[in-house]
């Protein structure tokens, strides 16, 4: 029998996440993703933070199967809220918890994000223009993944 762990950090939205997942995953992490790629580096200078990124790629986990139509793997995905009818949570996939710094970083970067967007949108026209962003965030979590593992041979 084996166990792993892994997490989930979960942003929950006032409206739909599906239109926003990837731009809020590249802007709050630093990390690209798809059409993300070439505009990661505009990106962190927006952010007005730290040059190069801090590399987050120690906590992130790409799994397979999850909401990336295009591949079939991601760092990232969105999921029912919990007490809505509406997939309006986009989530980290993570292989290891964060330290409370980083998650707090995080937080204040997915909040600045939905602050600032008007401002970003007119300053980067290209690099949003396929999000739509909620009107709120409504919280954040952290999800502990506990997955036990048995074998028999048959």
């Amino acid at each position: 029998m084996s166990i792993s762990i892994n997490y989930t950090f979960a942003i929950d939205t006032s409206d739909y996440a599906g239109n926003f997942e990837r731009c809020l995953y590249a802007y709050v992490t630093g990390m690209p993703y798809e059409y993300y790629n070439r505009d990661a580096e505009r990106l962190r200078e927006l952010r007005h933070e730290e040059t190069p990124c801090v590399d987050y790629s120690e906590y992130i986990e790409a799994r397979a199967g999850i909401s990336s139509e295009e591949h079939g793997i991601a760092e990232f995905g969105i999921e029912p809220t919990p007490n809505t009818k509406g997939c309006n949570t986009v989530v980290f996939f993570l292989s290891k918890k964060p330290p409370q710094e980083v998650l707090d970083k995080w937080k204040r970067r997915a909040q600045e994000l939905i602050d600032r967007f008007p401002e970003l949108e007119r300053a980067e026209p290209e690099i949003f223009k396929f999000t739509q962003l909620p009107k709120k965030i409504l919280g954040f979590r952290l999800v502990t993944n506990t997955v036990t593992t048995s074998e028999q041979i048959l």
